[in-house]
């Protein structure tokens, strides 16, 4: 009789220490599978920048050739006057010195022919700034429909493979001002497995940075 008790005894404790590690290795396991997978998302994305980077470096080539990346730096130029200005009157902290800026600011443009001329430079060159970094976004996501791949899945089949949610790429420029700096900003999310109901979510930038062929 002894050993019966004794034997259920042992059995109940088996349950006991199996009802409470079950769920700790699970935890244990799928955390593991999520930090795997938001290694290989970061690696595949960095791969990806990195290579894309690179071809926009070969495309630059093209600007420089046809003088698009002089006549983009020339504008640059002349209108620094009045991107000083204009920064002089955002970096006021407090509403009074901002409008008394401002108006110090509209009344230079008022009499002087020279600031208005390059404020209209400073504008072309803002809008050629916007127009570049719009078309680098669309040819990023595109490139990204057939490069971001690991050879079974591409693009957005890929992504959601991997919990990657929310990609962007408006932080990349092209030969800013003129310039021959190349910068490849990839802004995600990460989703990890969910545990409990719970959705936690992890966001990552990576940056790649090159410089174009040829001189300006």
């Amino acid at each position: 009789m002894r050993e019966t008790e004794d034997k259920y005894t042992q059995r109940g404790a088996i349950i006991v220490e199996a009802t409470i590690s079950l769920p700790i290795f699970m935890f244990t396991i799928i955390t593991l599978l999520s930090v795997v997978n938001i290694c290989v998302a970061q690696s595949k994305m960095g791969t990806f920048i990195n290579e894309s980077a690179k071809e926009f470096s070969k495309y630059s080539y093209l600007c420089t050739v046809t003088g698009l990346a002089a006549k983009h730096h020339d504008v640059s130029g002349k209108g620094s006057d009045a991107k000083e200005a204009v920064d002089v009157v955002l970096s006021q902290d407090t509403g009074i010195d901002f409008i008394t800026k401002a108006a110090e600011f509209g009344g230079n443009m008022m009499n002087d022919s020279e600031l208005r001329q390059s404020f209209l430079y400073f504008l072309g060159d803002a809008a050629i700034s916007a127009a570049e970094s719009q078309a680098v976004e669309l040819v990023l996501k595109n490139m990204s429909k057939s490069r971001f791949t690991n050879g079974a899945l591409s693009g957005q089949e890929y992504m959601d493979f991997l919990k990657i949610k929310n990609l962007k790429f408006n932080g990349s420029k092209f030969m800013p001002g003129g310039t021959d700096d190349i910068q490849i900003v990839a802004d995600y999310d990460v989703h990890v497995i969910k545990l409990l109901g719970i959705d936690v979510t992890f966001h990552f930038t990576q940056c790649a940075k090159t410089k174009a062929w040829g001189k300006i």
